[in-house]
């Protein structure tokens, strides 16, 4: 019973993240999942990401979102914080991560479990951000929508196995 019960929570826990924020689904409408995986930290399930693209087809120069469910409970200030130090690490210059780390804290809400934020690569260079179904901020700032990105889809990610599980791909 017990075994029951945790698959019918994984299951929920699961189909939570099968829809798009209604914004953007309504701006994309064939926006398909590519792939989705868990991040884990010491054992604990941190979030839940799933990455859409047009058909399911992943391009950086198409527009594709990239949903984050959130586990545990973050400040904005905290995942601005971890998403600069991420950059920093990737080898994007010391300027142009203080720039981007100011725009993230002016547009990052803070987040409980369970709710999710959504970026938005628009195509055109910025991303759209939406916490939950409501758009929070734009960010346009040069350069910077292929770095945020970057920190789960480089090669140079710091998560490998989320990285392979976002792209779909199945190895």
């Amino acid at each position: 019973m017990i075994r029951l019960m945790v698959c019918i929570a994984g299951c929920l826990l699961a189909a939570q993240t099968l829809a798009l924020p209604d914004p953007v689904e309504h701006r994309f409408p064939e926006m398909e999942t590519v792939g989705q995986g868990d991040l884990r930290w010491f054992g604990f399930n941190v979030y839940q990401a799933t990455l859409w693209a047009p058909e399911g087809r992943y391009s950086p120069e198409r527009p594709f979102a990239l949903e984050i469910v959130y586990r545990r409970d973050f400040t904005g200030e905290q995942l601005s914080a971890a998403s600069a130090k991420e950059l920093e690490r990737l080898g994007y210059a010391a300027e142009e991560v203080s720039r981007w780390e100011r725009a993230m804290r002016e547009v990052f809400p803070s987040v409980r479990s369970g709710e999710r934020l959504t970026g938005l690569a628009d195509g055109n260079g910025g991303v759209l951000f939406y916490h939950d179904d409501e758009q929070v901020g734009h960010v346009t700032e040069a350069g910077f929508a292929e770095a945020f990105f970057a920190i789960w889809l480089d090669e140079r990610t710091r998560n490998g196995r989320l990285r392979s599980a976002l792209l779909g791909d199945s190895r």
